[in-house]
């Protein structure tokens, strides 16, 4: 049987029942082909509203957690703690050196006799040929060898003092009155109790001669008396003005007065220390309505105290009543009290103290918080690697260009560099040796100008011609580390940010001066410009290590209004809402001045230019940016380091040997913690590698005081709009 082939080329030829289910399969495999289609498309839109959905999630959360932070991201609890520690800390160095370190110091020193009290041995010599006057012998130093107490010095509670010892200080007391030409008419007992030994050694002692001319004191003829006596054991005593050196209330003084009305006693006590006006008005009302026939003023040991002594003695002068001066001849100090009152003294250092430690005390944590959220807080590559363009403005720098010309084409950075050298009409050789790079290398352009038009224009004419995405500017002066411009890119990944800064540090510290000033540096930009950039509101990127978008540069010229134009043109960036931040591992090493006239002509300019940005940039402290009202708030108080100033010598007249006790007291903590805290932003640099400046402390104090003195020249001269002639470049401008 022969097979044949049937030809499928015509549909004409396909068989009816073929072609109808043919037709009838495709329509339902199309129809399947559909219905696939549009599921693939649903479950497409699906996944896409779910990433979506898990994006705005992510997004509400972000912003959850920015509403519940505070400063540079850290979280209200922090926040709340750093600000707690700023006040424990400041509420500790305001309280404890008066209340505690104060009586622990006095109580340890070395003892300094009446002697050197001058102006109080002068006066109690003129006054001890009064006939109703008597100098007592109060004790030795009116505190027990014992137990330590100054309620009493020959008894105590916890035992006996020796005979011999008893004799020795109360032969070493009336010695001390002898070595100043001071009569010992009396004796007065530390205290109220007088030990039966202690008044056998007193019979060995007579009072001065010169008491047979006084008058003797009521129903007690003293010249009788085989030895020195206390008269309060014979009158025994009435206090009424205990414990009112701070003043009392009306109520309480009235209380006293009614009390000594009632009382009638011929025996008043009072202590210096208690001498108010109250007090003497009390006096005066005790020898003349209630007629006491004896005043025993106590516990006299100081210059300080000489007024105070002077108004009671007046006051008995005119009435007829004795006064016993119960002088103390030896103190573990030889100030007292301040010259100023009580509530002045108060208020002058609790404010200081404030001023001082509590920035202090709030920076530090801040910084450290900072540092440690950010596991890795600098990244050391850039995905994009932007074309960067290196300014450098040049003004008789023929030392110095090459090198810095070879570090930046060193630079470890993946992207393209350009160099670009604007010599500012340099005078030497400056531009011939940028112009044999430009020569040699491609990405290096020098570009020179016939005068001096100041950095300002240099760099704008830098910007200018930068075929960089990113510029980066440096001082021809300063060195860059290998990493530091790769590292400050890094930073522009943040479509926010405008403009980053990077760490400058002193190169070479030939001297004292300059290791001063490295303190300085580090200090300055591991916590204060730190914590700024844990906002990303550094509000002055230095003119030797720092980076900025170059549209921004651009449209954002650098001017020369300001003798600062590096802070003026960071005020800038910030005010188009720019992010401004700090990169603290890229590293700018520059030179600092090596003697007094180039630091001081230095900080004029920086001081200067700095009081005009935040002048001309008026809108910072409208928006209430926190660093321009801290600095307004510095130059507005700076009037106070003047009163610093001028205390100090008031200070040393007054106490004499006691200053440094006054500083060990005072001064102690507001010390201790300035250097701890110096240590930590010391080590915050390249792993501690200044740490050991921080022996230099005590001396920094001094360098840093003397730098407020001039920062509040500056303001002054600011303030009068008598401005301050300054060296740029090759000109002299007076900045106004």
């Amino acid at each position: 049987m022969t097979k044949t082939t049937a030809s499928f080329g015509s549909g004409d030829l396909l068989p009816s029942f073929f072609t109808s289910d043919k037709s009838k399969s495709g329509v339902a495999i199309k129809g399947e082909y559909e219905i696939f289609r549009e599921t693939r498309k649903v479950c497409s839109k699906i996944a896409v509203l779910e990433s979506e959905k898990k994006s705005l999630v992510q997004e509400m959360k972000l912003l959850e957690n920015k509403a519940l932070r505070g400063w540079g991201g850290m979280s209200r609890r922090q926040v709340f703690s750093v600000l707690l520690l700023g006040i424990i800390l400041t509420s500790t160095v305001i309280l404890v050196p008066p209340i505690f370190v104060g009586p622990l110091v006095a109580a340890n020193l070395p003892l300094t006799t009446l002697d050197k009290q001058r102006a109080l041995v002068s006066y109690l010599r003129q006054i001890q040929v009064l006939p109703d006057v008597y100098l007592a012998v109060h004790g030795y130093d009116h505190k027990c060898p014992i137990d330590g107490s100054t309620s009493y010095e020959f008894t105590s509670p916890k035992g006996f003092l020796a005979l011999k010892e008893i004799n020795q200080r109360i032969e070493a007391g009336i010695a001390i009155f002898k070595k100043c030409g001071l009569e010992v008419d009396s004796y007065a007992f530390p205290g109220e109790d007088a030990d039966a030994r202690v008044l056998s050694v007193l019979s060995n002692y007579t009072p001065t001669s010169s008491i047979n001319t006084k008058i003797p004191l009521k129903e007690l003829n003293l010249t009788a008396s085989p030895g020195l006596v206390d008269p309060i054991l014979f009158y025994g005593f009435r206090e009424y003005t205990w414990m009112w050196r701070k003043g009392v209330s009306d109520q309480r003084f009235q209380a006293a007065v009614d009390q000594l009305y009632h009382d009638k006693p011929r025996f008043l006590l009072v202590h210096i220390q208690d001498i108010t006006n109250q007090t003497l008005e009390l006096i005066r009302d005790a020898v003349v309505k209630a007629h006491v026939e004896i005043v025993r003023l106590d516990d006299i040991t100081f210059n300080s105290q000489v007024q105070a002594t002077k108004q009671v003695t007046d006051i008995i002068a005119q009435s007829n009543t004795t006064l016993i001066l119960s002088v103390i001849p030896a103190s573990p100090y030889s100030g007292g009290s301040s010259s100023y009152p009580d509530a002045v003294f108060e208020i002058f250092w609790i404010t200081s103290s404030s001023l001082f430690v509590f920035p202090i005390a709030v920076l530090v944590p801040w910084a450290l918080i900072f540092k440690k959220r950010k596991k890795k807080p600098y990244a050391k590559w850039n995905p994009h690697y932007p074309t960067v363009s290196v300014i450098l403005p040049a003004f008789n720098e023929e030392k110095n260009i090459g090198q810095s010309i070879e570090r930046i084409l060193g630079q470890h950075y993946r992207g393209n560099l350009e160099a670009i050298v604007i010599d500012d009409g340099s005078t030497d050789k400056t531009f011939q040796i940028a112009k044999s790079y430009a020569d040699k290398y491609v990405n290096v352009k020098a570009i020179r100008y016939d005068k001096n038009r100041g950095k300002s224009q240099a760099l704008n004419t830098g910007f200018a011609e930068a075929k960089g995405e990113i510029s980066v500017f440096s001082d021809t002066d300063s060195i860059l580390e290998p990493e530091a411009i790769s590292r400050m890119v890094s930073h522009f990944k943040d479509p926010e940010v405008g403009m980053v800064c990077g760490l400058v540090v002193i190169g070479r510290e030939e001297n004292l001066l300059q290791r001063l000033q490295q303190i300085e540096y580090i200090y300055s930009q591991t916590i204060i410009r730190f914590c700024q950039s844990s906002q990303k509101n550094v509000t002055v990127c230095p003119g030797s290590c720092a980076a900025v978008r170059t549209e921004i540069a651009r449209r954002i010229p650098v001017t020369d209004r300001t003798v600062a134009e590096d802070a003026d043109f960071t005020f800038s960036v910030l005010k188009e809402g720019w992010k401004v931040c700090q990169e603290p591992e890229s590293i700018g090493y520059t030179d600092a001045p090596k003697n007094l006239k180039t630091l001081v002509d230095q900080r004029k300019r920086w001081s200067y230019g700095t009081l005009q940005t935040m002048s001309y940039h008026k809108w910072a402290a409208r928006k209430c940016n926190p660093w321009v009202l801290k600095a307004w708030l510095e130059c507005l108080l700076s009037p106070l380091i003047l009163l610093y100033t001028a205390s100090f010598p008031l200070l040393w007249l007054y106490l004499g040997d006691s200053l440094p006790i006054f500083l060990l007291t005072y001064g102690l903590m507001p010390f201790v913690i300035l250097g701890v805290n110096i240590a930590i932003g010391l080590k915050l640099y390249n792993h501690g590698e200044k740490v050991n400046l921080t022996l230099l402390v005590p001396i920094y104090v001094i360098y840093g005081f003397l730098l407020n003195i001039l920062s509040m020249c500056m303001f002054l001269a600011f303030v009068s709009r008598r401005g301050i002639h300054i060296r740029r470049g090759g000109r002299i401008i007076h900045a106004v």
